[in-house]
């Protein structure tokens, strides 16, 4: 892996992270909605080895995005952990987390800044999530966050901007402040793609901080009829996430015997749906691997993932 970099000049206390990976049919309302934005952002676009015009596309229209170039695909969180620590290095104090297929709004970037200046309790703020044609919110968003909120909340009847807590809310779209990367860290690079914010969550919340969405804040994320991500579905990669966010989980330990049965349960679960051949494929992938699986979350050095405060931080 090695990166490239462009310029170091910092004009903001604000800097947006983006990861691509061959996103040419979003990156221009991405990062034009960034620099349309009424709260001056900088930009650190990390590309995961795409293989289409991406970066050729950015070198040519936007100069002033700073470009880091892996030339592996390290996975979301790997990613945005290179570009959270070069940010953190110049000393930025917000961190906007965009994923490369979702765009924002002119007020959004301001009103989740405003929110977390007034509430600094909370660690990450999001805006509402809608689908990409705006008829309506992202289906996981809605999942996660309606357990916490109501319906009136999200649809702003009031036109007031107010912020309310949640239990979650996947990071397409997190803005982060400096002191909870301070307390909380980077994302566990036990997790390549998937998974690992619902860790960064758990680690926020047992570390006293709070995770909100601001309801006048929007950002369209465009998935809706995209197929589902084999990443995502895989029934080994899906075991060996559900078990790392259990066993990483700061909140709750687990001794062999429970976890023991975490793994029959899970294996059992997630055979539901599949051929017998999948089916026997996941169960000797369990019986093989959920001894190591065990051992690298217990054994992990949770120092690697801190960053050290910048010394002198640029104006």
């Amino acid at each position: 892996m090695s990166g490239k970099m462009k310029s170091e000049t910092k004009r903001s206390d604000t800097c947006c992270i983006i990861v691509t990976y061959n996103a040419m049919k979003w990156i221009d309302r991405c990062i034009g909605s960034i620099l349309a934005s009424d709260q001056k952002s900088d930009i650190i676009l990390i590309d995961n080895c795409s293989s289409d015009d991406t970066l050729a596309h950015i070198e040519e229209k936007y100069p002033q995005v700073h470009v880091i170039v892996n030339q592996e695909n390290v996975g979301f969180g790997g990613a945005n952990n290179q570009g959270i620590a070069y940010a953190f290095s110049l000393g930025y104090s917000y961190f906007f987390l965009l994923n490369q297929d979702a765009w924002v709004d002119e007020n959004t970037l301001g009103c989740l800044r405003d929110q977390l200046i007034a509430n600094p309790d909370y660690g990450i703020v999001s805006p509402i999530h809608l689908k990409g044609d705006r008829s309506g919110y992202d289906q996981l968003f809605y999942t996660f966050v309606s357990e916490d909120v109501s319906d009136d909340f999200l649809a702003n009847i009031n036109q007031e901007s107010n912020i309310a807590e949640v239990h979650f809310v996947n990071a397409a779209a997190w803005l982060i402040s400096k002191s909870c990367i301070e307390r909380v860290g980077l994302f566990h690079p036990l997790f390549f793609h998937y998974g690992e914010d619902f860790n960064y969550v758990q680690r926020l919340i047992n570390g006293g901080l709070r995770i909100g969405i601001v309801n006048d804040a929007l950002v369209v994320h465009d998935r809706e009829d995209r197929p589902p991500s084999k990443i995502k579905f895989d029934p080994i990669k899906r075991f060996e996430r559900d078990l790392y966010i259990k066993l990483l989980d700061p909140s709750s330990r687990f001794g062999w015997i429970r976890y023991g049965l975490y793994v029959s349960n899970r294996v059992k679960y997630l055979s539901k749906n599949l051929a017998n051949n999948e089916r026997e494929r996941l169960k000797k992938h369990a019986l093989e691997n959920f001894r190591s699986i065990y051992l690298k979350a217990l054994n992990f050095d949770d120092s690697q993932l801190f960053l050290s405060k910048p010394n002198s931080p640029s104006k």
